[in-house]
């Protein structure tokens, strides 16, 4: 490591940055805000030094457990997000429990057991859930069945979509209309993905859908003393 990496950021300065969230076609502002940066010319880490207003995010999700993987990644990034001073309002499957510190509205239909005729019931939330997360600035669906409601309480605000595994094919597996309607939704979404493998099966199921890779990470603070 050079001395060069160890010097600390020039004196910041006062720019205004301008945030854009892509979508589709079209690039739209998603936050405008006084930030106080290093240079950019020399820092391309220059997000690292913005202290910007918290960030509201509309959390879709599983119940709020351990008892199996969705539930398992759905509270600890609840618990992560809120740890890092995110500002959350989680709306839940029915059988969730409350959790410390964030606002639960447990009122979504069962992902375990899966409950039928999930699309009607999801319908049948959406004045709901749109009117509880009416003043977030970001939705993230962090299981796949409820993708369709999470595309339509977002409307034009950026909408993050977790993929987890087979789930990504639903699309591709069930008829009209329900594949088309999950096709939509997961277009509509950034479809950020827990490895390369489900990336890459989830684009050949939908051709041009946008991916990313985040992997799922170790709770050292759960796991540091194991």
């Amino acid at each position: 490591m050079s001395d060069e990496t160890l010097t600390p950021p020039p004196t910041p300065r006062n720019l205004r940055l301008r945030f854009r969230i892509q979508g589709g076609a079209r690039t739209r502002p998603f936050l405008v805000q006084d930030s106080t940066v290093s240079d950019p010319t020399r820092h391309e880490g220059i997000f690292q030094h913005v202290h910007a207003s918290p960030l509201r995010v509309g959390l879709l999700t599983a119940d709020l457990t351990h008892k199996d993987g969705w539930a398992h990644y759905c509270l600890s990034l609840a618990r992560a997000l809120r740890d890092a001073g995110v500002a959350l309002t989680v709306i839940a499957a029915r059988n969730s429990p409350p959790l410390d510190g964030i606002e639960v509205l447990p009122i979504l239909p069962t992902v375990d057991p899966l409950e039928g005729g999930m699309l009607i019931k999801l319908a049948r939330a959406l004045p709901t859930v749109r009117a509880a997360l009416h003043n977030c600035d970001l939705i993230h669906c962090a299981v796949e069945p409820y993708a369709p409601l999470a595309a339509l309480v977002a409307g034009s605000r950026p909408l993050v979509l977790t993929g987890h595994g087979s789930y990504v094919l639903t699309p591709q597996q069930r008829g009209f209309p329900v594949g088309s309607i999950y096709g939509w939704a997961y277009r509509r979404a950034l479809m950020v993905c827990v490895s390369h493998y489900t990336a890459r099966v989830a684009q050949n199921a939908l051709p041009g859908l946008k991916t990313a890779m985040v992997n799922n990470g170790v709770d050292f603070a759960r796991f540091g003393a194991a």
